[in-house]
């Protein structure tokens, strides 16, 4: 591994990480700032919220938002080699573009492992302690989830229709059973 190639990835991994804690400090404020009624009303304290809430929110902010503070970082720092003419001042060397291009690929092949990594062993653990957060300081939100409009086939030659279904009670509006043959309803 050359010197430019170690100039490239710290400064990739640098511009990445400095996005990163900008977009998951602007979407914690937007959080807070949406759910800080929830949380009073519901007696949670400061310490609660960011300890229980936020620390096992941000692995997930990280996964989320991670495409694109690699692709601003690249973005970025390529476009400074352009301002600054090392990419002329490398080309003029003898080093092909291809070549430019292996701290990148590096850089996000090592990212995408990084990711990986999450999304297997530390979000799910996280995503555990701040659901049953939410459960118990978030007010619960009306789940629209297959709650009307709901089709289904219970035999091949018959089809359910339930306009609106009311979860906490266990109770369909308006049923319709449709039969039919071929193409004939009965």
């Amino acid at each position: 591994m050359s010197m430019f190639d170690r100039y490239i990835i710290r400064r990739l991994f640098t511009t990445t990480v400095f996005v990163l804690g900008v977009l998951i400090f602007i979407f914690i404020v937007l959080d807070f700032s949406e759910n800080s009624d929830d949380f009073t009303d519901q007696g949670a304290t400061f310490q609660a919220i960011w300890n229980e809430y936020y620390l096992n929110y941000i692995p997930e902010m990280i996964r989320l938002v991670m495409p694109m503070a690699i692709f601003t970082a690249c973005l970025f720092l390529t476009g400074q080699l352009s301002e600054r003419l090392e990419i002329t001042a490398l080309k003029a060397a003898g080093i092909s573009l291809y070549r430019l291009f292996a701290p990148y690929l590096a850089f996000a092949i090592t990212m995408a492992v990084v990711v990986s990594a999450l999304d297997s062993y530390i979000i799910p653990k996280s995503n555990q302690k701040r659901i049953a957060f939410e459960d118990q300081y978030i007010k619960k939100k009306n789940e629209k989830i297959d709650r009307s409009e709901i089709y289904r086939q219970p035999t091949p030659n018959s089809i359910l229709r339930i306009n609106f279904f009311d979860g906490r009670k266990n109770i369909g509006y308006q049923i319709r059973m449709i039969e039919f043959e071929g193409k004939e309803v009965s």
